[in-house]
């Protein structure tokens, strides 16, 4: 009777297991720093999508599942997004990677690296699983250090320029020198 019972319980705690498995892994998908969707890839239907990837977009998940993950994109970038996704059909399996402008409910615009992967779905068609890392902050610290570059290289082509003109009354500017020392 000890042994049935033993075989019994073993038998259990393995039908239990894929359960917990399921129960991990939706927690990590929901808990991701990062915004998870799993796309439709032919409709671009929103079938799954974290909390935290909804709330970054200022919406609650239940707002988003049903619809087209094209409407969280930048008109202008629509296309593109729509060419990548179907991308990660052509090359199942294989990760694919980009970068679209998403827009907030509340009309704010953010850069988001995106990383895509078609993957078989439950003898279903292929679905996409996207990742979203937003960008945005990296993105305008890279404008903004190109934009202090072209301020440097203007302001020291005009100095070189000024140094090389002279005064009207025919005594050379004065020339401006860099603080470095003369190599000897």
């Amino acid at each position: 009777m000890n042994r049935d019972n033993a075989d019994i319980e073993s038998q259990k705690g393995a039908a239990e297991a894929p359960h917990a498995s399921d129960t991990q892994w939706r927690q990590v998908f929901e808990h991701s720093p990062v915004m998870h969707f799993l796309v439709e890839a032919t409709s671009t239907t929103i079938l799954s999508v974290n909390a935290f990837g909804a709330s970054q977009l200022g919406y609650r998940a239940s707002e988003l599942v049903g619809h087209s993950a094209l409407h969280l994109v930048f008109e202008e970038d629509r296309e593109f997004a729509k060419k990548n996704i179907a991308a990660c059909l052509d090359t199942l399996g294989q990760s694919n990677s980009w970068e679209v402008r998403k827009v907030r409910r509340d009309g704010m615009v953010l850069r988001v690296r995106e990383y895509g992967k078609g993957i078989p779905w439950s003898g279903k068609q292929p679905i996409v699983l996207i990742v979203s890392e937003d960008i945005t902050g990296r993105y305008l610290d890279e404008l903004e250090s190109s934009r202090l570059a072209a301020i440097v290289s203007s302001s020291a082509r005009l100095s070189a320029r000024l140094s090389m003109e002279k005064s009207p009354r025919g005594i050379p500017a004065p020339r401006v020198f860099s603080a470095t020392k003369p190599a000897r």
